[in-house]
């Protein structure tokens, strides 16, 4: 059960973010661009924390990675060198981006991680594979550009957001048969969905948005779906899952789990009581805090 401190928050959150969210989502048509302006409705919840702010050396919102491709980059105070954190954001791969994870892309780097929040291409206007293909850049230039910023590029952790983990763990998947691909340490998934051609999922809008000209074809590809391509034994980096045992992503990642313990592959799976979705961005809940700490304990030990 969750704390009475964080049952009363939650009870805001569901008044003050969820609830405004939902009703501006259903006050019109479904589009991206309402998507995208009620993400920036409730940003100020994710962003302008009560808690004490991250302590950073400094905080880049807008690093060009190449043309058409910007980064958040935060870097921690001290010596380093540091081990890199990459971000696949949320929500839905059609909204969101580095500036609803700047408050989360400081704190992560102020617990000792060179930490990259990368500006995707969002589908519908940049289907599948833009947005994978801008990922994959990505860490590529973590890796090569990783010592000018005070980093270890033979250390990098890959976390994934809501359906931002099904990107990043599809990317994960798709760098086993890539030659020279940046070597990846740890996998994060937080909150996430792994199978977009799941009924639930491929009957969503943001999903029904990213394929584009290749349908719900795409949604069984491995770097949509990676449930899907689990392979037994597969060799993969250590693996934690994290969700909210309240949280509208709990039965994918128990579907994720109960793959991978079927096909003998390694992970981690912490399930905080009584957290919905998008808990691990809120510093005021204890439950937050528990997670994080559950996560730089197990990367302590494996990056």
């Amino acid at each position: 059960m969750p704390s009475s401190h964080d049952a009363a928050y939650a009870a805001l959150l569901h008044e003050e973010y969820w609830k405004p969210l939902f009703e501006h989502l259903s006050a019109g048509p479904s589009t991206p661009d309402r998507w995208r302006s009620g993400i920036e409705t409730v940003d100020s919840w994710r962003n302008e924390s009560s808690a004490p702010p991250p302590e950073v050396k400094s905080y880049h919102p807008e690093v060009e990675l190449r043309s058409g491709l910007n980064a958040a980059i935060a870097v921690p105070k001290g010596d380093g060198p540091f081990p890199v954190f990459v971000i696949t954001h949320g929500p839905g791969l059609t909204a969101g981006s580095s500036r609803q994870y700047r408050y989360l892309t400081q704190f992560i780097a102020s617990h000792g991680y060179v930490t990259v929040t990368p500006d995707f291409r969002l589908a519908p206007e940049h289907p599948f594979p833009a947005g994978f293909d801008d990922m994959r850049f990505a860490l590529e230039w973590a890796r090569d550009n990783a010592h000018d910023w005070n980093a270890d590029p033979s250390r990098i952790v890959l976390w994934g957001d809501s359906l931002g983990a099904a990107l990043a763990l599809g990317l994960l998947l798709d760098l086993q048969d890539r030659p020279g691909a940046p070597r990846v340490s740890a996998f994060v998934g937080s909150e996430g969905e792994y199978d977009l051609s799941a009924p639930a999922m491929a009957n969503g809008n943001s999903v029904k948005w990213y394929p584009g000209e290749g349908g719900k074809a795409v949604l069984t590809d491995r770097r949509v779906s990676p449930l899907l391509h689990i392979a037994r034994g597969a060799k993969l980096p250590p693996l934690l899952l994290v969700t909210g045992s309240a949280g509208a992503t709990l039965t994918a990642t128990l579907d994720l789990a109960r793959k991978l313990h079927e096909e003998d592959v390694e992970f981690q799976l912490h399930t905080i009581a009584g957290m919905g979705h998008d808990f691990m961005k809120f510093p005021e809940l204890e439950g937050m805090r528990e997670a994080h700490e559950l996560m730089f304990d197990f990367l302590s030990r494996v990056v």
